[in-house]
């Protein structure tokens, strides 16, 4: 029997973040020590959004152990060994303009990367400031 060692780093969501051989792994059973034979043919995919809190979400970024490099596919067992998994924190971002005829604002509402900088623009409509 061969040990896998399966790892998330960022926790905290009920979303199953791994079918290993159509069984789904939540970040709660994590880690985890898989055993499987040699020779065994093992199938997995990584989830690519795992939700938070409100506003914020992990979006699959790479994984790495035992050869993996890419979000799903396959591999035999040959050897122990452990598979990390890792996840990128985003916030949303939520733009408008108040009063909605006041003007715009720019860029739209949308996911970032935590640590991004994200250049805000406005441009009030005829009688309107922003403040």
């Amino acid at each position: 029997m061969q040990q896998y060692h399966q790892r998330i780093l960022q926790q905290g969501t009920s979303a199953a973040v791994l079918e290993l051989n159509n069984q789904y792994y939540y970040c709660s059973n994590f880690p985890v020590t898989i055993s499987v034979s040699p020779g065994a043919l093992i199938k997995y995919a990584f989830t690519s959004i795992l939700p938070g809190p409100t506003g914020i979400r992990y979006i699959f970024s790479n994984v790495s152990g035992l050869g993996l490099t890419s979000q799903n596919g396959s591999f035999t067992a040959s050897t122990n060994g452990t598979i990390n998994v890792y996840y990128k924190k985003q916030y949303y971002l939520y733009m408008a303009a108040s009063p909605s005829n006041g003007g715009t604002v720019s860029p739209g509402s949308n996911w970032y990367n935590a640590s991004t900088s994200i250049t805000i623009t406005e441009t009030p409509s005829t009688n309107y400031l922003f403040d």
